[in-house]
């Protein structure tokens, strides 16, 4: 029952956080929770409704700063998206656009933890509002795969197709999305009607990067194959 927002965790006295239930699957543990969104706790982060805040459990030793949170190559780590329950939302007016970011038979070898690919934003493409978005994992090892997560990238990043991760993400081109899914998470989410998600020409940003983020591809084969394009 800790948050890190940007810094060093600090240890809560209370316990505000309940357990519901937990399971395994392949391998991995899942733990489902509840809390109030509003609490009287100082130490608590706080959760405004609608906001798509993460929760993120990691491995045994604290960060120093935000940009040091990294896997856990023996305990792995999962990730807990999106507190609000999905909306139901009809996609069957004339207005609405759907815009798909696919991989097709991409084959990554084990040295790779995490492949990216950056897209660019269509230029025709004047500002919209995503109201909701979805996940569709491969049907070849979908286990494999830890998170899929978008960054938005300055108009100015100016690189297509394959790049290196450690170059394109949490740099002064690319910063984090609040569009992604990790294990556990819900594979389809929907944004309040008022808010939406801003993408376009028109935004802050010209250029998204694909980040996969995989795990025991060494007990797999020699090579992985991603095929997104479902």
């Amino acid at each position: 029952d800790r948050y890190v927002y940007g810094q060093r965790s600090i240890n809560d006295i209370n316990t505000d956080i309940e357990l519901l239930n937990g399971f395994e699957s392949k391998g991995f543990t899942v733990f489902k929770i509840k809390r109030p969104l509003v609490l009287c706790d100082p130490d608590d982060r706080s959760i405004e409704t609608g906001t798509p805040y993460v929760i993120f459990p990691w491995h045994i030793h604290d960060p120093e700063n935000s940009y040091e949170i990294d896997l856990d190559t023996k305990n792995q780590s999962t990730q807990l998206n999106f507190f609000r329950k999905n909306l139901e939302i009809s996609s069957d007016h004339d207005e609405s656009q759907v815009f798909e970011i696919k991989l097709h038979k991409k084959i990554i070898p084990i040295k790779h933890h995490q492949y990216c690919q950056a897209f660019q934003i269509p230029k025709n493409l004047s500002k919209k509002h995503i109201y909701q978005w979805s996940t569709e994992l491969p049907e070849s090892d979908p286990h494999l795969i830890s998170s899929i997560k978008l960054y938005e990238c300055s108009h100015d990043y100016s690189y297509a197709g394959e790049v290196d991760c450690d170059f394109s993400l949490n740099t002064a081109f690319c910063s984090r999305s609040s569009i992604g899914w990790n294990l556990g998470s819900e594979m389809k989410v929907s944004f309040p009607a008022d808010i939406g998600y801003p993408i376009g020409t028109d935004t802050d940003y010209g250029f998204l990067v694909l980040n996969l983020e995989f795990i025991d591809l060494e007990q797999s084969s020699s090579k992985i194959l991603i095929d997104l394009n479902k």
